[in-house]
């Protein structure tokens, strides 16, 4: 009888995706009392203990992978997460950021071209065993060039990365098309940093955001500052991975 009253108290409710057109934000599972499982850890016991209730997983409707003909704009505001989106190009030094993130221990996603891939892909690969998570810029945006499967397929086979993800600042039907065929999500960030990019957080940042940040001197000058707003603001800094998964 009192698992009954408490099963009520202890369930979480299920935040369901919200899209709109062409757009997701993904949802986040609830929970609920497994009635017949916790009686069973109980019944051992033989009185009421919380730490021996069960939970089942309810899940969103929609879900993220049911949905790859859509942009990815933003993560789940109830998980109070922030992904930063580094862009590396073919001659882009990724060490001082990786240095940096290191130090604070927090991961990131890299979206790389892949004649930067094809120099680096002994760091990439080390760098997913970390923790940190990796996009296919294909060679110069271009998915249709021979390269964005070859590098999908190292990620996934090599690397051993569960999901592949391409990038996209404006819709591109073509890109969006590629993508969803190949079994990659299509990240459209929240914002982009340019010339001012403390500012431009300060002034942008909500829970969910999606920060694209290119790789340059200004940024790197000012990314130990940048993660200290984000972190102060009692957001927790993930890489797509954690940030996208609905449980």
């Amino acid at each position: 009888m009192e698992l009954k009253e408490k099963s009520e108290v202890l369930k979480t409710n299920v935040t369901e995706a919200t899209i709109e057109g062409k757009t997701i934000i993904p949802g986040f599972s609830g929970k609920q009392v497994d009635i017949n499982g916790s009686y069973k850890n109980l019944k051992r016991i033989g009185f009421y203990n919380e730490k021996y209730v069960q939970f089942e997983e309810i899940k969103p409707k929609e879900l993220l992978k049911n949905h790859l003909d859509k942009y990815i704009i933003a993560g789940n505001k109830k998980k109070n997460m922030v992904s930063l989106l580094f862009l590396v190009e073919e001659n882009t030094n990724i060490e001082n950021v990786l240095k940096i993130m290191n130090e604070k221990d927090m991961k990131a996603t890299f979206f790389v071209d892949t004649a930067w891939f094809e120099k680096n892909s002994e760091l990439a690969i080390g760098l997913i065993k970390q923790g940190h998570t990796f996009g296919n810029l294909s060679y110069q945006g271009d998915t249709e060039d021979s390269t964005f499967i070859w590098m999908n397929t190292v990620l996934k086979k090599v690397g051993m990365q569960e999901e592949v993800y391409c990038y996209t600042e404006e819709e591109n039907e073509n890109l969006l098309k590629a993508c969803s065929m190949h079994k990659n999500y299509t990240i459209k960030p929240t914002f982009t940093l340019t010339k001012y990019p403390l500012i431009e957080v300060k002034n942008s940042l909500k829970a969910g955001s999606l920060i694209a940040i290119p790789i340059n001197p200004t940024t790197e000058k000012e990314l130990e500052l940048i993660l200290k707003y984000i972190t102060s603001k009692g957001y927790i800094i993930e890489d797509l991975k954690t940030h996208l998964k609905e449980s």
